[in-house]
């Protein structure tokens, strides 16, 4: 008896709803046709103050901004090294998207698109009785009204605007229709249906059609088939609920349904459907990375993601430089050769070990252009401490990585070495070179006039008669305490700022004394306990370059960052020979319409080989 009650009780709920329901469509019927039929401001003035306030105020147009684009760090032969995005996507045309995948989206979001406007009256009218009727719920809106819904919430800048655009009212209906009126009048079908398709979100992190893909079925978008399609399809309702990968069961059957719509369309023929139909999700997932830290030259890869941001040609903020790095869809070719890169990798690596007390860093950059062709240190990137791992770039100055640097040692010795020669001495300029040797106090003159203590140097390398060549190849400290008495410290203090070392305490009070600690000559391990600044890559690429090179590369070059003409080249390939190339060129991946910004600005402190032609192009806003 209470379950018949409960069965008149629906059954008078549904009447009472059918009559609310019809009573809504005659209102919402002569709203509708008022607002076809007459002008705007007429429409307008038979609903509410606020909402006609609202519908006249809006602007005619959308703003044309550009959806976010994924970057890519390429190496020297122009595989991938990483990728930097805040939402991973990478535009297409409408022709690199199959036309099965077209189909589905067609069936299961908007079948009418072709015939009606930014308003599918037919749509919305069988929605609400749905809607209404049967308690289900069933979208009305067009695929231009999505697009438009998805813009807005692409170019809001706060919780507020984002609410704003999401917010569940008849006013956020009606400013979306006006919008979408406009825009249908402004782009072609095709050119809607393209944007749709690369604004969409399809869960698990992947935007636009060509990230989700080859994200759940590792393929481009024009290699889609129909199963693979009609999941796609199925997720743009409700990404979450519907992500294969946490939900498959709720994906297969949304995929099923998809399938189904085709059929009855007449878009799938029997057969194929049916063969989908009975098949599994075939995921075959691609994660797409995002940063440094699982790229396979990691440092590499932070040193030129630190140096972008840095660089005020992509933004006058750290703000405005990451959110270009992040979403302008950049192409930046760099210096780095994987070849290379894995051989400096192992020599690292195999001779000293994450959690050692000391720390193995290299850097191999190419004599006379500067360009960084490897990075690569003991420490690997992460932040697990007790592993060794670090976030600190050991081999680039600390501006670019956080490093205060090492002990000078040895290298010093390449740097006296070149003294020598500037000073005209011969490669064949020799000495005896005992094992131990005392050099007296008073035996070299620092820079600002002073003198040394004694100094007792040993080597450990070998003892003899030796030429610089010699000398250098074994690294024979004796020789070296001789050679640099004879040239003087300043010399090599002079000759080490002329290739790039930097000594941050000169003009401080404090007389630099080529890296001396207690005025200690520079030319030996001994000699050189710290000095700031000193890393395997030093300033500037010219630095690296001979005499002739350093002419070409002149730090006070300035190259200009220029936008595209708009053609159909997919971005320049210039260069401007005097400049040093670890970046090649920046660049986006498609035709600009407007000029990036204006000069490119680089003062002389920049890291060795770090832009080459540096150019870059906007991606044009959706049209």
């Amino acid at each position: 008896m209470s379950l018949l009650r409960s069965r008149r009780a629906d059954g008078g709920m549904g009447a009472v709803r059918t009559v609310g329901v019809m009573a809504l469509l005659s209102t919402f019927c002569g709203v509708l046709v008022a607002g076809l039929l007459i002008p705007v401001t007429t429409f307008v003035g038979v609903t509410s103050h606020s909402v006609a306030d609202g519908f006249q105020n809006l602007p005619l147009a959308l703003r044309d901004t550009p959806t976010a684009q994924r970057s890519r760090v390429l190496d020297s032969d122009g595989e991938v090294l990483a990728y930097f995005y805040s939402q991973n996507r990478q535009d297409v045309s409408l022709e690199q998207i199959a036309p099965v995948m077209r189909q589905a989206m067609l069936s299961i979001e908007d079948y009418r698109f072709y015939e009606h406007g930014a308003l599918d009256v037919k749509g919305t009218l069988r929605a609400l009785i749905n809607n209404a009727t049967d308690g289900s719920t069933q979208g009305g809106s067009t695929i231009t009204q999505q697009l438009v819904k998805l813009i807005l919430v692409q170019q809001a800048k706060n919780a507020k605007e984002r609410a704003a655009a999401t917010e569940v009212s008849p006013a956020r209906k009606i400013r979306e229709l006006k919008y979408a009126m406009s825009y249908e009048e402004q782009h072609t079908k095709d050119e809607i249906l393209e944007n749709y398709f690369n604004i969409a979100y399809f869960g698990d992190g992947a935007y636009g059609i060509s990230a989700a893909a080859r994200h759940y079925f590792s393929v481009s978008p024009d290699e889609l088939d129909a199963r693979q399609a009609a999941t796609l399809a199925g997720l743009v309702k409700n990404p979450v609920r519907y992500d294969p990968t946490s939900y498959p069961e709720n994906a297969l059957d949304r995929r099923n349904t998809v399938l189904a719509t085709m059929e009855s369309q007449g878009e799938l023929r029997r057969k194929v459907s049916q063969k989908a139909l009975k098949a599994p999700l075939g995921l075959d997932i691609t994660a797409f990375s995002n940063g440094c830290v699982s790229s396979p030259a990691a440092f590499s890869c932070d040193y030129v993601r630190r140096w972008l941001m840095k660089d005020d040609a992509l933004g006058d903020t750290p703000a405005e430089r990451r959110n270009k790095l992040e979403t302008g869809g950049l192409t930046i070719q760099t210096t780095i050769d994987m070849r290379i890169q894995k051989a400096t990798d192992a020599a690292v690596t195999d001779r000293v070990a994450p959690t050692d007390q000391a720390i193995g860093a290299q850097a191999v950059v190419e004599p006379g252009t500067g360009k960084v062709l490897a990075l690569s240190q003991s420490r690997p990137m992460g932040n697990k401490r007790d592993s060794g791992q670090t976030y600190i770039n050991y081999t680039v100055p600390k501006k670019y990585g956080g490093s205060n640097g090492f002990q000078a040692g040895s290298t010093f010795k390449a740097f006296t070495a070149a003294a020598a020669l500037d000073k005209g001495y011969p490669a064949s300029t020799t000495y005896l070179s005992p094992l131990e040797k005392v050099m007296p106090a008073g035996s070299y003159t620092t820079c600002d006039g002073g003198g040394t203590a004694k100094w007792n140097v040993r080597n450990s390398t070998g003892a003899g008669t030796f030429t610089m060549t010699k000398g250098l190849q074994q690294s024979v400290n004796t020789y070296f305490a001789q050679l640099e008495k004879l040239t003087g410290l300043c010399s090599v203090t002079t000759m080490a700022e002329k290739l790039g070392l930097e000594f941050p305490l000169r003009g401080r009070g404090r007389p630099v004394h080529a890296g001396c600690l207690r005025h200690q000559p520079a030319g030996t391990v001994g000699g050189v306990r710290y000095l700031p600044g000193a890393r395997p890559v030093l300033r500037t690429a010219a630095r690296h370059c001979d005499r002739q090179q350093l002419r070409q590369c002149d730090p006070e070059v300035r190259g200009r960052l220029r936008a595209g003409d708009g053609g159909g080249d997919r971005g320049h390939d210039q260069r401007d020979p005097r400049r040093c190339p670890v970046i090649e060129r920046v660049r986006s991946g498609a035709p600009a319409r407007h000029p990036l910004c204006r000069q490119d600005r680089h003062d002389d402190q920049q890291p060795s080989g770090m832009v080459h032609g540096l150019h870059a192009r906007l991606r044009p806003p959706p049209r």
